[in-house]
């Protein structure tokens, strides 16, 4: 049930916006405002401001903006619902049940929640064949390994018998063939149907969202080759758009800011262990844009910790590259001990490995130990050329200037050659579009649509000019922004953007409208019309001048002189046409 806007409005009145972020992030009052690190992007320098006024908050490097709603619910990482529940408790108004049930459950089609009850019954079936007598050596192989029985709860770890036994037991829970064969944890063979994952210890992967898809099992009979087997890909799994562990991990990262990604789900457990809840694993494979996208929503540091060896090596060098190009903040741990983390806990010790993964490196040190080792042989010139150039590439994505030239002193003491931060990959660099600045023709064009959009929001009958003057704008984005301003003062006289906010599901638009309200601060009051003028006037000589451009390019192309005499003619016309209609 959708929580009525009259109850939202009301929570929204009662709280005031900068003491619900100040409980967050530390603020600090500058002018009218309020100022913060941003917690949605790498921050160093406060960008976010929070309008008391306006009941807004907008950071002008990263864009992202809105509302009270909105910020509990992108710094939570959680829906709608929940922050509206919880902005509640800051106003006194505790929500009823009923507008909360199921609204934080992604809804499944009738396949997944079938493949949920078969998985899920597959688990608790396994879970509890791993504590009786035909368990034993499995049982004593985690204990040995202290994989505790805590431990073993928190990962829901079972053990598939051998015979077939677990497609019997859902075969008798009225299960069809077909469904158990779609699920994966079993198959059809030569020999007819029998269980995959057959005499193996089972660790269940989850989706994002909690929902079990898989298995990673492990078997202990030495004569077996596959010490560890997957869930074959099917329509519930899809291993590159996984991480293992994330379900748990992304509410744990709320308070310390921090995840670990390692490659295989003993490395994860290796962490728990060692009573460290903040690791995922990408499950052995390369990293995915799909992961990427995962790890983005987390809005944490990552912290990468492969193996050692070479494959290792190899994986963070390209998971690195991956992250680095999405702007996630990544630093890498070096772990010199030729272990993976589940060993070093077992060999070392729980605080030899917290002490491991406080010896982190950046990306950039990274490259400068891995590059040489792996990719370039310095020796060579062309070997040592590409990798001054690699690196050169590097400067782009360091907004920190003793980094920058840390770098640059290594690279020369290492090639002999200078890298030139200026000619470093600019496309690297997110760029912040600044919303009133010289630029090009089309810019000029899309900030006159923009200044529409403004005009609209702070004057009612700009809005209802919009209609009769204009009624369309060739930006998609704001064309959207202005139907739903059009909704709004359908049932409202003034404009709130705090309010307006609710009405946009498009983080994107919500983004843009914040960035847009912004410009009011260096603009004259009440001019809103005049504006709008002035933003129509602009919007009609680009359109012109666009089409007499496209004209002369029509007559220098003209294949033959009837076709250039017609563009002459249009030309001519359009020029008669626009003269009287600038006056």
């Amino acid at each position: 049930m959708n929580i009525p806007s009259t109850l939202i409005n009301e929570i929204r009145s009662k709280v005031n916006i900068v003491e619900v972020i100040g409980s967050y992030i530390p603020l600090t009052k500058k002018g009218k405002n309020y100022l913060g690190v941003c917690p949605f992007h790498d921050d160093h320098d406060p960008s976010m401001s929070i309008s008391e006024d306006k009941q807004i908050y907008h950071c002008f490097v990263c864009n992202s903006g809105g509302n009270v709603f909105k910020f509990v619910q992108e710094y939570e990482k959680i829906s709608f619902q929940e922050s509206v529940a919880k902005v509640g408790k800051f106003a006194g108004i505790t929500l009823d049940d009923k507008y909360l049930k199921n609204n934080f459950v992604k809804k499944l089609s009738p396949k997944q929640e079938l493949n949920n009850e078969i998985l899920n019954k597959a688990i608790e079936y396994c879970e509890y064949e791993l504590n009786t007598v035909v368990a034993t050596k499995q049982k004593q192989y985690l204990l040995d390994r202290n994989i505790t029985t805590d431990i073993i709860e928190y990962f829901e770890i079972g053990y598939n018998p051998a015979d077939n036994k677990l497609y019997k037991f859902l075969k008798g829970s009225n299960f069809k063939d077909e469904d158990l064969i779609n699920s994966g944890v079993v198959s059809l063979g030569d020999y007819g149907i029998h269980d995959f994952f057959s005499d193996r210890i089972m660790i269940p992967i989850h989706d994002s969202y909690g929902n079990p898809v898989g298995f990673t099992a492990r078997t202990i009979n030495p004569d077996n080759q596959a010490k560890y087997i997957n869930s074959a890909e099917n329509e519930f799994y899809h291993k590159g758009s996984l991480l293992f562990n994330y379900h748990r991990v992304k509410k744990q990262v709320r308070k310390d800011d921090k995840v670990i990604v390692c490659e295989g789900a003993m490395d994860v457990i290796g962490f728990k262990k060692a009573g460290i809840d903040l690791a995922l694993a990408t499950l052995g494979t390369a990293c995915t844009n799909e992961q990427i996208k995962l790890l983005k929503q987390l809005n944490s540091q990552i912290v990468l910790f492969y193996d050692g060896d070479k494959a290792g090596q190899n994986a963070m060098y390209k998971l690195g590259k991956l992250a680095q190009s999405n702007f996630l903040n990544i630093t890498i741990v070096k772990n010199d001990t030729g272990l993976d983390p589940d060993e070093i806990v077992d060999k070392y010790g729980s605080e030899r490995l917290k002490t491991i993964i406080d010896n982190t490196q950046s990306y950039s040190e990274f490259l400068i130990d891995y590059l040489p080792r792996y990719k370039y042989n310095l020796e060579n010139y062309n070997d040592r050329y590409n990798f001054a150039e690699e690196l050169n590439n590097q400067l782009a994505y360091l907004n920190n200037d003793l980094e920058k030239n840390t770098l640059i002193d290594k690279v020369k003491s290492l090639t002999g050659i200078t890298l030139n931060s200026e000619q470093s990959k600019k496309e690297a660099v997110p760029l912040v579009k600044k919303p009133i600045q010289k630029q090009t023709n089309a810019d000029f064009f899309n900030q006159a649509q923009a200044m529409i959009v403004m005009c609209m929001m702070h004057s009612k009958n700009v809005a209802l000019a919009f209609n009769e003057r204009l009624g369309y704008l060739y930006n998609a984005s704001l064309q959207k922004l202005a139907l739903h301003i059009l909704d709004y003062y359908e049932k409202h006289d003034n404009f709130v953007i705090s309010d307006f906010i609710d009405m946009i599901n498009d983080e994107q638009l919500v983004n843009m409208i914040v960035s847009i309200d912004e410009w009011d601060e260096k603009l004259p009051d009440n001019q809103w019309e005049q504006l709008f003028d002035e933003a129509i006037t602009k919007i009609d000589n680009y359109l012109y001048q666009n089409k007499i451009n496209e004209l002369k390019e029509k007559i220098e192309t003209a294949q033959n002189y009837e076709d250039k005499l017609k563009y002459l003619n249009d030309l001519s016309q359009l020029r008669k046409q626009g003269g009287s209609n600038n006056g």
